[in-house]
This record gives structure tokens, C-alpha cells and sequence, in this order.
């Protein structure tokens, strides 16, 4: 298979898997393609592991003669037509849903989750870690996971921390609260980190640092003007979008409750026994307020009653003398927890929801362009007709690629995309005008 080129292919949602098998910890590795009809995987930033669900139909007992008990592994090979290399994919039965009879066969639902997430939900410890806080993502994932991180957001915060009985991923997401990037010239305002798995491994990022990315590819809602693109049939039907649907936005009580728009946190420093106050506002302290420009404006106006006030109020503990004896608030959870609650409350303050054609390059994390024309555009798109408010980059904050697999005909792959913004296109204005 993998050395088959792009005119193997000649349907819009034609993917080739290669095999689906199980292997029980106390068995062999059985194919069962035949009897799979459908199988979905998902990925979430906000989510540690992938996790899944698989449809199977059973007319000859094989389920009771295997003994599924959850302990089994089903793994998956499968290309799609623009990546060149074979994906496999391996995730552990965790739970059975259903099972239904009919006409003698067995229709069963089984959910699925990733190796590395049931590894997660078998370990719990205490245990103390010193280093920057990446390397501590680094130490806990090698130590309890036994794998390196596939990508990660370099820190430059020396600390000491101790974890008193946490699973891994509660030890990860404690220190993403506290992080921020050493790439950033703002370091305070882009706290907040995210640790999330995809089919090419574990990750420890940045929030705000994944919306500069450069997009891995662009979706159209409509056939636009095929002199603007050199694409053959198939290539051009990749990047049309399905089932559109403008989700939620603007979620102001939300924004307000979590301390995203503005908030005081007071703290109290073990060390100097100082007590602290810090005020925050999005529009003058936020990460996206203070790199506005072409690409970034603020999701509110300079004016607005959402400036004024304090919607929120924390506490938090602070030690301004680290391990090492030396003054500093690098990585203090007063210092970052504020900025942290704005970056995570704002970072889907507008979202769009599609499918597509199924592809095994794309993952959670990412960024993508959407091109969505006017609502009075034509279908012949000019460059005056796209939405200048919905046309931007968005973050993939979540993907499902769903596998269907029928008894006659070929199998197809679609991917379903939930994906974000923390900004807007054009700025908020101040005054609204219609113009005659």
C-alpha cells in the first residue's frame, strides 16, 4: 500500500485501511476487518488521550470464544490520499456499550481510549520534581508513560514542586496553569499551557503560541473560481466544507465568571509573609490586546462596561524566594494565574464546527484558514465577496476522523473539526453605523 500514489484514489472520501486486528495482553492477533462496520477516534487540546468508539458485528461467536474482558488492544492501518505514509493507530478496549441481536448476529459498541490514557488511569503517586517546568512535563511523561513528548514549549521558570498522590495527568495539567513559553516577549500574559495526545504523540504546548502557527491547509465552503488554484478534481473536493455550523460565541458570562475579561487576585507570600494584589484587564493586559494588528484584534472594544470592574477574584500562594534560595516570581501561580484564566476563558471565543474529507495529517492542534464568501456572494468568489469577519485562521481544537466500513462498496473516512479563535479579524468598533 504505501507505495500506491494519489491516482489510486478516485473518490472524495476514499481511504484505504489496510487492517484492523485485536490482540488480547493473554492472546494472539486476530484480523477483524470483516467484521468492523464502524470505528471513530477523537482528539481534543483540552482533553489528555484520544479516545474512540468501534462498532462490531459478530455472526460466528468469535467475541465469546476471544473472552473480551477489556484488556484487548485494536489497532488500525490506514492511508489517506495525500499523505504518503501508512498511520497506525493501537487504542484498548475500555467499556463495552451496548449489544444488540439481530438475525442471529451480535451488534456490539465498545469505547475505546488510548494505551497511554489507560496506562494514566493505573498510576497515581506523590511524588516531588525540580527543573523548568517543560522538563518536568518531560520527566513525568518518560517516567510514568514511558515515552518522550513528540512537541513541546520550551520554559525558562526554575522551580521545585510536589505532587502529593495525582495521576500524571493531573500533575501535567497542574503545571500547565503555571507555564509560559520562552519564546514569548510577554512572558506573564501567555501563561497557559495545554497537554493533549494525538496519532503522532503526546503534547505540551503553548495555548497562545498554537494560533501563531502557519496553517497546514485551507477549507471553502463553495467552488470557487478554479483559475485561483492548481488542483486536480479530487485535490479541489479535499478542501470543500460540509455541514457548516456557526457554534457558540461571545460567551460573556463565561468569559466574566472565569476572570477573562478582568480580574483581581490577591496572594500571600509564604516567604516575606507580603500580602499581593494584582489587577488585570483584557484589553491593556491580555496577550492578544498587546499583538493586535493585521492578524489579531481584541474580541472586545476599548470602550465597554466589560473594561470597568472586577467580574473575578482569586487567590493564590506565592513564594517570591525559589528552591535555589533566589528572589523571583518566574512561574508563580499569583504571577501567571490570572493571565492563565484570561488565555483559557477567551480561547474559543468564536468557532466554526465542519466535515470534511478525511485525512491523516491533520490533528488537534493545528491551524487552518477557512474562506467563507458573503452571504450574497455568487458562487464565482472575486476577492471582495469572502466574509472579512469569519475568513481567518482558526486553531483545531478538536477533530473525530470516523471510519465507515459497509458490507458492499469501498470504505470511507471523514473528519469532523471543531476549531477556535481568541481573536477577531477586523477590530471591534467603538460606534456602529449602517451606511444608505
Amino acid at each position: 500500500m504505501s507505495g500506491q500514489g494519489n491516482d489510486f484514489y478516485s473518490r472524495r472520501f476514499e481511504v484505504m485501511i489496510d487492517d484492523i486486528s485485536i490482540k488480547s495482553l493473554v492472546g494472539p492477533v486476530v484480523p477483524i476487518k470483516q467484521m468492523v462496520t464502524y470505528l471513530e477516534f477523537t482528539e481534543n487540546i483540552f482533553s489528555n488521550f484520544v479516545v474512540g468508539q468501534i462498532t462490531m458485528v459478530d455472526g460466528s461467536g468469535f467475541m465469546e470464544k476471544y473472552s473480551i474482558l477489556g484488556r484487548e488492544l485494536i489497532s488500525i492501518k490506514y492511508r489517506t490520499p495525500f499523505d504518503t505514509k501508512q498511520k497506525t493507530l493501537t487504542l484498548r478496549l475500555s467499556t463495552m456499550l451496548d449489544k444488540v441481536k439481530n438475525n442471529l448476529k451480535d451488534v456490539m459498541r465498545f469505547r475505546l481510549v488510548s494505551v497511554t490514557g489507560y496506562t494514566d488511569m493505573l498510576s497515581k503517586r506523590s511524588k516531588s520534581f525540580k527543573g523548568t517546568y517543560s522538563n518536568i512535563a518531560k520527566d513525568i511523561c518518560k517516567e510514568y508513560y514511558k515515552q518522550d513528548l513528540k512537541d513541546i514549549d520550551q520554559t525558562s521558570q526554575d522551580i521545585e514542586i510536589a505532587f502529593p498522590y495525582k495521576r500524571p495527568s493531573e500533575m501535567l495539567t497542574d503545571i500547565c496553569k503555571k507555564s509560559y513559553s520562552t519564546s514569548s516577549n510577554q512572558p506573564n500574559s501567555s501563561a497557559g499551557y495545554v497537554f493533549y495526545e494525538t496519532t503522532s504523540g503526546l503534547h505540551f504546548k503553548s495555548l497562545v503560541n498554537l494560533y501563531e502557527q502557519e496553517p497546514i491547509n485551507y477549507f471553502i465552503m463553495t467552488m470557487t473560481d478554479r483559475n485561483r488554484f492548481d488542483m486536480d478534481d479530487l485535490n479541489l473536493h479535499t478542501h470543500l466544507i460540509e455541514d457548516l455550523s456557526i457554534n457558540k460565541a461571545f460567551n460573556r458570562p463565561v468569559q466574566l465568571h472565569g476572570g477573562g475579561l478582568n480580574s483581581s487576585n490577591y496572594s500571600y507570600d509564604t516567604t516575606t509573609k507580603i500580602v499581593g494584589k494584582k489587577d488585570v484587564s483584557y484589553f491593556s493586559d491580555s496577550y492578544v490586546s498587546n499583538n493586535k494588528g493585521e492578524k489579531f484584534n481584541p474580541v472586545i472594544a476599548s470602550e465597554g462596561d466589560e473594561n470597568s470592574g472586577r467580574s473575578d477574584i482569586t487567590y493564590s500562594p506565592r513564594a517570591l524566594k525559589n528552591f535555589k534560595n533566589q528572589e523571583s516570581n518566574e512561574g508563580d501561580l499569583a504571577s501567571t494565574k490570572p493571565f492563565a484564566n484570561m488565555n483559557y476563558v477567551t480561547h474559543d471565543d468564536s468557532s466554526l464546527k465542519f466535515t470534511c474529507a478525511g485525512d491523516s495529517r491533520y490533528e488537534a492542534g493545528q491551524t487552518i484558514e477557512i474562506i467563507l464568501p458573503k452571504n450574497d456572494a455568487s458562487t464565482n468568489i472575486t476577492n471582495g465577496e469572502f466574509s472579512e469577519e469569519l475568513t481567518s485562521t482558526y486553531l483545531v481544537k478538536s477533530l473525530t476522523h470516523r471510519f465507515y466500513l459497509p458490507e458492499t462498496g469501498s470504505d470511507e473516512m471523514k473528519t469532523t473539526v471543531l476549531c477556535v479563535r481568541n481573536f477577531r479579524s477586523k477590530a471591534a468598533p467603538n460606534e456602529v453605523r449602517f451606511e444608505k
